[in-house]
């Protein structure tokens, strides 16, 4: 998948870049089947030799929180995997 400034993607959801800081931040919504667009920031910081990603997002529940929280570990876990090679 590649970031386009306003673009769309469609993996596995679908949604929009709200905002693109090359190399610092990316602010997204998410077509979530069912339920509203929620928008997810993931922020990029050099730590230690490597980066650290922070993701911010609003839920509405304490479920979604737990869906929300479970999806991101999973997309950062592959993430990881992908980097580690």
């Amino acid at each position: 998948m590649r970031a386009a400034r306003a673009g769309r993607w469609t993996y596995p959801l679908g949604g929009t870049f709200l905002e693109v800081e090359e190399g610092r931040r990316l602010v997204l919504s998410m077509a979530v089947p069912g339920a509203p667009d929620e928008v997810m920031g993931v922020t990029f910081e050099e730590s230690g030799g490597g980066v650290e990603v922070a993701i911010d997002q609003t839920n509405a529940t304490a479920g979604e929180c737990a869906r929300a929280r479970e999806g991101s570990t999973m997309i950062l876990a592959n993430l990881a995997a992908h980097v580690e090679g």
